[in-house]
């Protein structure tokens, strides 16, 4: 069997050649208007007022000359052909910048727990020129809480005001705020580390502030967010091996039995539950990767000093029943006088939570105050390591 390839004379082909330009004609002027350059361009207003805001950006502490803002300049004023990528690409990376991607998750130390969500600034970009509402696209970029809002404000009057160290300050400050999810929750548990204080805030209003005791320096207390899951009432002490092997075998087996310490099946010591507890009479447990949590402590003495990075990482609380009081009062089933009859028991009880509570450890050094901001002890020195990141990305 032969196979034969038939040949169009010159004038079928022609017309084949005319036919199919115009049935494809209008389909490819529609791919180009989707995805051609032209889609994606700027107006002419709108490139002059990218250039503004880019370089507007030290005013939200990022460095001076950061996303290649004189380059940029430069090929427009040149005309260069590049000039409109080179925008487009300065604009992406600072609105990563102001969604806390500036510095890249492989240049974090590892309690820096809090991982920023992710976002495709490219695509939301396209979008906001496609649909004509790029001015109001870029305007949205940096975070518009309260707390980021006035630390802004501060940092622009500190660096204008010549206040180095407080403008220092402020911009690692405006860093770590940036990390943080765009909405706050209206009901939360917030646990500022560097000034050893807890809030529980309920529809955005603070209920409940206490002193805390956080982790001293080597064991620092990580910053994350997560939610309260569970209560653990009369909790036991599974003691981590590195302070059972340092610090509390070597005492001795005298002053172990005296404090109730007892080697479980699996040779881990173990702490019983009780009054003298180390974890006092409550904790609060929420899932993160470094196996800290909230809890109480009988040891109250941290609580009158200023200095209350004592611990060994997790958060000691001042009056920690006063906050399991107000979580498990939202659960069927737990009025004060119910809580009480549960702790007299001296039982270990883990209560679920119906609806678990956002909790934010977080690490300010510079706290607004009645429209002042208050400077704390940068006690774990991430305020330099926070700096010395951002200016390396510029």
């Amino acid at each position: 069997m032969t196979h034969q390839t038939a040949i169009l004379s010159p004038r079928p082909r022609g017309l084949l050649l005319s036919l199919l330009a115009i049935v494809a004609g209008p389909l490819l002027l529609g791919l180009a208007a989707c995805g051609g350059d032209g889609a994606t361009k700027l107006s002419r207003s709108d490139a002059a007022y990218a250039v503004e805001v880019l370089e507007r950006a030290p005013e939200h502490g990022f460095a001076t000359g950061s996303f290649n803002i004189a380059a940029v300049k430069q090929a427009r004023e040149d005309r260069d052909p590049q000039a409109e990528a080179m925008l487009h690409a300065a604009l992406a990376d600072y609105a990563r910048a102001q969604h806390g991607l500036l510095i890249p998750a492989k240049s974090r130390p590892a309690a820096w727990g809090m991982k920023p969500a992710a976002y495709d600034a490219e695509p939301a970009l396209d979008s906001a020129i496609a649909g004509k509402t790029f001015r109001a696209w870029l305007d949205e970029q940096p975070p518009t809480s309260g707390l980021y809002i006035a630390l802004q404000k501060a940092y622009v009057a500190a660096r204008d005001g010549g206040r180095a160290a407080e403008a220092a300050t402020l911009r690692a400050n405006l860093e770590r705020v940036r990390w943080l999810p765009r909405t706050d929750e209206a009901t939360r548990v917030d646990v500022n580390i560097a000034s050893a204080t807890m809030t529980y805030f309920v529809d955005g209003r603070p209920q409940i502030t206490m002193r805390t005791a956080s982790g001293k320096p080597g064991d620092e207390t990580p910053i994350l967010t997560s939610s309260i899951d569970h209560i653990v009432l009369n909790p036991p002490w599974n003691v981590p091996d590195g302070i059972a092997n340092e610090e509390l075998r070597p005492k001795g087996g005298a002053y172990l039995a005296a404090n109730n310490f007892t080697t479980k099946e699996d040779g881990r010591l173990m702490q019983k539950p009780g009054p003298n507890s180390a974890l006092g009479l409550v904790k609060f447990d929420f899932d993160n990767p470094y196996a800290v949590y909230l809890h109480d402590t009988p040891s109250k003495a941290a609580f009158g000093r200023d200095d209350r990075a004592v611990s060994h990482g997790c958060v000691r609380l001042e009056r920690a029943m006063d906050l399991a009081g107000v979580l498990l009062a939202t659960r069927a089933g737990w009025t004060p006088e119910q809580l009480g009859e549960a702790m007299a028991k001296g039982e270990t009880k883990t209560v679920k939570l119906d609806q678990p509570v956002p909790v934010r450890l977080l690490y300010l050094t510079a706290v607004p105050n009645g429209g002042a901001v208050t400077f704390l002890e940068d006690v774990y020195g991430w305020d330099a390591q926070v700096l010395e990141r951002m200016d390396r990305r510029a």
